[in-house]
């Protein structure tokens, strides 16, 4: 099983992904490379580490009479994707919404992960919406892309205390770690049914 990640950041889930890909945590998968959008995104030095192949698409470099030409973006970014023949796109951390070239040539096969127990707090600054709802819990959720924010077919989900006291970042670190987990037990189940 291809997997082909998409990240903006860190690459925590990427790193993830990576190692239980080589470890066989994930059944005869292989994380076969990254594309980002931030050319100082800290995930491409994970990649560079791993030995994964990488490449930075800037929407930038993409502009039409003076403004951001998201269209032709989105195509370069598909034209670059499927060079890897993925089974699966991961979105880890990415963070520009995918527009219809990419959503169509893909359909059925990008999954994100969003930090909250989805369709609760939706898009920016899921773990600052908890809190500011005084949410007793909230979590992680892996779902199917399509075209609405954070919307698509649900996978998986893994819940998560809010505790007295937490801030933004102590409630993001927790649900990162279920994160890892969430991600990778859909990706393992997923490994499952194509050898099935």
């Amino acid at each position: 099983m291809k997997i082909l990640c998409l990240a903006s950041g860190r690459g925590t889930n990427f790193e993830a992904i990576v190692k239980a890909c080589k470890s066989g945590e994930i059944p005869l998968s292989q994380t076969v490379g990254l594309l980002s959008n931030k050319a100082d995104a800290p995930a491409l030095t994970i990649a560079k580490r791993e030995g994964i192949p990488f490449e930075v698409i800037s929407p930038k470099d993409f502009t039409k009479s003076g403004k951001p030409d998201r269209t032709a973006y989105d195509k370069r970014l598909a034209e670059a994707a499927a060079l890897y023949s993925p089974d699966w796109i991961c979105l880890v951390g990415y963070m520009l919404l995918l527009g219809k070239p990419f959503l169509t040539r893909f359909a059925g096969q990008i999954l994100n992960i969003h930090p909250s127990l989805l369709p609760e707090f939706p898009g920016l600054h899921a773990q600052r919406q908890a809190l500011e709802a005084r949410a007793k819990r909230t979590g992680c959720t892996v779902h199917l892309v399509d075209e609405t924010l954070d919307g698509g077919p649900i996978l998986d989900k893994t819940e998560v205390p809010v505790l007295e006291g937490d801030t933004e970042a102590t409630l993001t670190a927790r649900i990162r770690s279920a994160e890892h987990a969430t991600y990778l037990r859909v990706l393992k189940k997923l490994s499952e049914k194509t050898r099935e």
